[in-house]
Order: C-alpha cells, then sequence, then structure tokens
C-alpha cells in the first residue's frame, strides 16, 4: 500500500532591501547637509512581522561601517512594503559614500531568506576642490632680483561642487 503524501515548508515572513529600494534625499548632496535616506522593506513571505529593525551605516557594517540611524517598522504584513528613514549629517563626509540598510540586522526574525538583508548604494557627497597650477603664480617683479621685494600672485580655482569661503592662502 502507498499514500501520498504533500510536504510544505512552514510559512515564514521573508524580509528583502534592495538598491533600488534605498532613495537619498537630496540626491546630491554637499558636505555640511543632513541628508534622508529611506529604504524599502518588502515582505515577500507567507507570514506578517511586527517592530521590524532598519539600521543605515556610512560603510560596510561588517567592516567598521558607522551606523547612523535606525528606525523601526511597526508592522509589515506579508506582500507588503514600508518605508524606513535615517537622516545624517555630512559634515567632513566628503566624497563617494556607500550606505549599507540592512533589515532586522540582529536576525530576530526568523525568515524564509536572510541573504537579501542587506542592500548598498553609492552617493557623491560634494565639497570644495581648490586648484593652483604653476601658470596660476606669477611674480611682480616677473624676475626679482635677490634683496628686491616681489609680489606673489596666485590664482585660486574651485574646480569642486561646493563653494570654498575663509581660505587661507
Amino acid at each position: 500500500a502507498s499514500k501520498l503524501l504533500t510536504v510544505s515548508a512552514p510559512a515564514y515572513p521573508d524580509l528583502v532591501v534592495s538598491a533600488e529600494g534605498i532613495v537619498i534625499d537630496p540626491p546630491d548632496p554637499l558636505t555640511g547637509d543632513t541628508i534622508t535616506m529611506g529604504c524599502t522593506v518588502e515582505n515577500k513571505g507567507a507570514q506578517p512581522v511586527a517592530l521590524v529593525e532598519v539600521e543605515f551605516y556610512n560603510g560596510h557594517p561588517d567592516s567598521g561601517g558607522v551606523l547612523l540611524g535606525v528606525d523601526t517598522i511597526e508592522n509589515l504584513q506579508a506582500g507588503s512594503s514600508d518605508t524606513a528613514e535615517a537622516t545624517w549629517d555630512t559634515t567632513d563626509s566628503a566624497g563617494l559614500r556607500i550606505i549599507y540598510v540592512i533589515v532586522d540586522p540582529s536576525n530576530a526574525i526568523p525568515e524564509a531568506n536572510e541573504l537579501n538583508n542587506l542592500a548598498e548604494k553609492g552617493i557623491n557627497i560634494g565639497a570644495p576642490d581648490l586648484e593652483v597650477t604653476h601658470e596660476d603664480i606669477t611674480f611682480i617683479p616677473e624676475i626679482p632680483m635677490e634683496g628686491e621685494s616681489a609680489q606673489v600672485n596666485c590664482e585660486i580655482h574651485n574646480v569642486g561642487a561646493q563653494s570654498a569661503q575663509n581660505v587661507s592662502v
């Protein structure tokens, strides 16, 4: 005698974040701006979840990344999504930065797939970029004699994305 058995996996939630779901506002920040980072968190699983923690990092969280903020999504039904947000003051953070978002960082929620809980997005934080070339430096007189006073003129160019103020030369 034989009997047909149907085996099914237990129904779990599946929390998912992706690079496409990370939004930075303003999209082209300058150093010193306070930016808002948002991330869409989806529950692609079969069960609802509550108190979903979401962390935002500057750099990879396992490699010395700096925690920028934490948000909690109160309830997330199966098949739905919600947005977590954090803010960051970008003072002294010029250049390319990689923002990492991790959902359920402590693995407190049993999930169908734990491998889709981390996403990253690069942003470039603009800053002044001062430049001087040898053509930008002139002397009066053009060839000063030893012991003679000379005036030195220097033209400084800002090729960066942000205005420079109070520059000492």
